[in-house]
C-alpha cells in the first residue's frame, strides 16, 4: 500500500501529467517539495483517507489542476502556485472548508470548477485570481456564504454559473464583474441580495432562477 510519495523527493519538473490517484492508505502528500512545474494535468483525486496535500511549495505553473473526491480531505497547500493552464478543478471533497493554499493563483486558462465540496464556506483562497479563459462554475456546494475571493474577477469569456448553493446570501464579491457571455445565478436558496452594480454586458443569456429568499437586485450598469 501507498503511504507518502517521498522517494519523489528531488523530482523537479514533469513535462508531461502528474496523476496521484486511488491510492486507499495515503494520508498525507508531503515530499514533492522541488518540483516547480508540470506541463501537463495534475490530478489528486479518489483517494478515500488522504487529508493533507502539502509539500509542493516550490510548485509555480501547471497544465490543469484537479482535485476531486477525496472525502477526508482538509488542507490544500500550494503556496507558490500562480499559473494554471488549463482547467482548475476542487470538486466533490466533502470535508474541505476553505482554498486558502490556493491563494497565489493569479490565471486560470481554461475553466474553475468548484462544485459539491460540501464544507466549503468561502472562496477566499481566489483573492489573487484575475483571469480565467473561459468558465466559472460554482454549484452545490452546500456551505458555502460569500464568492468574496472572486472580487479581481472582471470578465468571464463564456459562461459564469453559481447554481444550488443553499447558504449563500450575497453576491459582493462580484462587484467588478463587468461582463460574462452568460450569466446563471439560479436555485440558491439562501441568497438575499443580487448586487452586480458594474456589470454592463451579458452576451447571451442572463437566468435568474428560483433564487426563493431574494430580496433586492441591483444592476445599475447594465
Amino acid at each position: 500500500l501507498l503511504v507518502d510519495v517521498e522517494a519523489l523527493g528531488a523530482l523537479e519538473a514533469i513535462g508531461g501529467h502528474l496523476f496521484i490517484e486511488e491510492n486507499e492508505a495515503l494520508v498525507d502528500i508531503n515530499g514533492l517539495s522541488n518540483l516547480t512545474t508540470v506541463g501537463g494535468v495534475v490530478s489528486i483525486s479518489w483517494h478515500a483517507a488522504l487529508a493533507h496535500i502539502v509539500g509542493f511549495d516550490a510548485l509555480t505553473q501547471v497544465g490543469a489542476l484537479t482535485i476531486e473526491s477525496n472525502p477526508e480531505l482538509v488542507a490544500i497547500e500550494m503556496p507558490s502556485l500562480t499559473t494554471v493552464d488549463g482547467t482548475l478543478g476542487v470538486r466533490a471533497n466533502t470535508s474541505l472548508a476553505d482554498v486558502t493554499g490556493l491563494a497565489a493563483v493569479s490565471s486560470v486558462g481554461i475553466d474553475l470548477l468548484i462544485d459539491r465540496n460540501t464544507s466549503l464556506t468561502s472562496l477566499g483562497g481566489f483573492e489573487s485570481l484575475q483571469t480565467v479563459g473561459r468558465q466559472i462554475l460554482i454549484d452545490l456546494n452546500d456551505a458555502l456564504v460569500d464568492v468574496d475571493g472572486l472580487a479581481q474577477i472582471t470578465h468571464v469569456p463564456a459562461t459564469l454559473d453559481i447554481t444550488w448553493n443553499p447558504s449563500l446570501t450575497d453576491l459582493s464579491g462580484l462587484q467588478n464583474l463587468v461582463s460574462a457571455f452568460n450569466l446563471g445565478i439560479r436555485f440558491n436558496a439562501g441568497l438575499q441580495d443580487f448586487s452586480l452594480d458594474s456589470l454592463t454586458t451579458v452576451e447571451e443569456t442572463m437566468l435568474i432562477v428560483m433564487n426563493d429568499a431574494l430580496k433586492s437586485s441591483s444592476l445599475d450598469e447594465l
